[in-house]
């Protein structure tokens, strides 16, 4: 009788993780957007990592690659058709556009959920701090791709992370000569990206 009552006791602990597992993908309302990503720059050079690493989530996604310092009433209009749980705003040059961009944004996308995702190499070092001022959230990769400063550009190498295909010397190349964003890069940002949403 004992093996039996810990048999039951095991399918209800097994059935009880499966359900905690699955709920969160069968509760959601499969015609609403949970995430929508809007950005140029790194964000359209990494548009696959980033989709497929919101995707392995358990959330859809659509990426619209715009300047959003020049789209703010584009980026209203997509969020009022797709009523996104999140919408992530990321700019290549957000000086090109000044501070009032974010607010601009905020009351854009209001009262969905913000993310600001922070291209490094790309934005001033202050950049994550205008963003915080506004209200919005800030996933900054930075740590993971290295920053670019008055003295020199952002590195094209830098060690390696557990899930790089590393080089012989233990690094990994993650901007081109053309300081884009390798597929290495391109996965470190939309690991960012994954890491902060929840």
């Amino acid at each position: 009788m004992p093996a039996r009552i810990r048999l039951f006791a095991a399918g209800a602990v097994v059935l009880l993780l499966v359900g905690w597992w699955a709920f969160p993908s069968l509760a959601r309302d499969p015609d609403r957007l949970d995430v929508l990503i809007v950005g140029d720059g790194q964000v359209a050079e990494a548009s696959e990592p980033l989709q497929r690493r919101i995707r392995e989530l358990g959330m859809n996604v659509e990426l619209l690659e715009i300047d959003p310092c020049t789209s703010a009433q584009q980026i209203a209009d997509e969020v009022d058709r797709s009523e996104p749980a999140i919408t992530v705003v990321s700019t290549a040059d957000p000086r090109a556009c000044g501070p009032a961009l974010w607010a601009e944004v905020r009351g854009a996308v209001s009262p969905t959920r913000l993310i600001a995702l922070v291209q490094p190499g790309r934005n001033d070092p202050a950049t994550p701090g205008v963003i915080r001022a506004a209200g919005i959230e800030v996933a900054d990769a930075t740590p993971l791709l290295g920053e670019a400063t008055a003295e020199q550009p952002a590195p094209s190498r830098i060690g390696c992370q557990w899930w790089d295909d590393c080089e012989a010397d233990g690094r990994v190349t993650i901007r081109d000569a053309g300081a884009a964003l390798t597929d290495a890069g391109a996965e470190r940002l939309a690991r960012t990206l994954a890491g902060f949403i929840p």
